[in-house]
């Protein structure tokens, strides 16, 4: 079993218009509204492939409660504790060409008491699963070791950690060893520095903070990472498709913690979740039946 935990989780309103004129009075077609964040799409992409998965979080009222019945509408299992604080609302605006304009509220401040709650929640419901997946992103009020201290909770206890963070949630969750840390390359540029050396030569030599399996998106479609001593490279045989970069890595996520709880190996577990998060979407999560269908559309080399 799968628990996510998700500490931000917000309303997802997503508008379409012919044009946006800025200035001036917009006329919208409402397309949905659904609970958003990395971790719960990650949460429904396990739940529609067959996976066993609960989401934890801290919630609001009004917004909480919408999040709450639309996990629920959805068969995903979720375990919550209440703040007074709301959760924020993200308005995604996309015109007749395609082109997507966010609003993003402000972050909600939770408080100690809060976050101590969570906490305690954690602890006493992490026995129950194998597998822990962590995503940014992060309310404000929040230390950034929040990670560090639920993974050494979770390894504590055996079971496999895996964090998606960013910036110095990212730099303190490393200390506490994941045992695998997917992250983007200008997250991977930050923690070594970004320079003239090449960032396979930089992976290598990476001596700080680190997971037992760095998992970098160099972008979408194109992934190192390090396995029994060695380096590789994967890359998809054609250019994806015109899914976002974000919704590539919550799939990505997704079906990596998917087979990960199913006792699949890291080395094609991680090819399986980028085979997929490049041939679906969100609603439509395509998984190969065989590694023979993942080579016919990838490329896997050492490095």
């Amino acid at each position: 079993m799968v628990l996510s935990v998700i500490l931000n989780p917000f309303v997802e309103l997503n508008l379409k218009t012919k044009k946006l004129n800025y200035g001036e009075t917009n006329l919208v077609d409402v397309k949905d509204k659904i609970a958003g964040g990395r971790g719960i799409n990650a949460s429904r992409v396990i739940k529609k492939i067959g996976g066993d998965v609960t989401a934890l979080s801290i919630i609001g009222e009004k917004n909480g409660e919408f999040i709450k019945d639309s996990l629920k509408e959805e068969n995903v299992d979720f375990v919550y504790v209440l703040s007074d604080e709301e959760n924020p609302l993200h308005l995604k605006i996309f015109d007749e060409r395609g082109i997507e304009t966010d609003i993003i509220e402000s972050d909600p401040i939770v408080s100690p008491v809060d976050i101590k709650r969570f906490e305690d929640k954690f602890r006493e419901i992490v026995e129950n699963y194998s597998v822990i997946l962590f995503t940014d992103r992060t309310p404000n009020g929040i230390c950034y070791d929040i990670f560090k201290h639920l993974i050494t909770i979770a390894k504590d206890r055996n079971k496999i950690t895996i964090l998606d963070a960013k910036n110095d949630f990212l730099k303190e969750g490393l200390k506490g060893e994941p045992t695998i840390s997917r992250i983007d390359k200008s997250d991977f540029d930050n923690l070594t520095g970004s320079s003239f050396v090449s960032i396979i030569k930089r992976f290598k030599s990476y001596n700080g903070s680190k997971p037992e399996y760095f998992l970098i998106h160099i972008d979408k479609n194109n992934l190192i990472f390090n396995y029994e001593d060695k380096y590789y490279n994967i890359l998809s045989k054609e250019i994806p498709g015109d899914i976002s970069d974000s919704l590539v890595k919550d799939i990505f996520d997704g079906v990596l913690t998917y087979y990960l709880d199913n006792g699949k190996d890291i080395y094609d577990s991680i090819q399986l979740a980028f085979f997929a998060s490049l041939k679906s979407d969100i609603n439509n999560i395509l998984i190969p039946k065989s590694m023979a269908d993942v080579y016919k559309e990838v490329i896997i080399r050492e490095i």
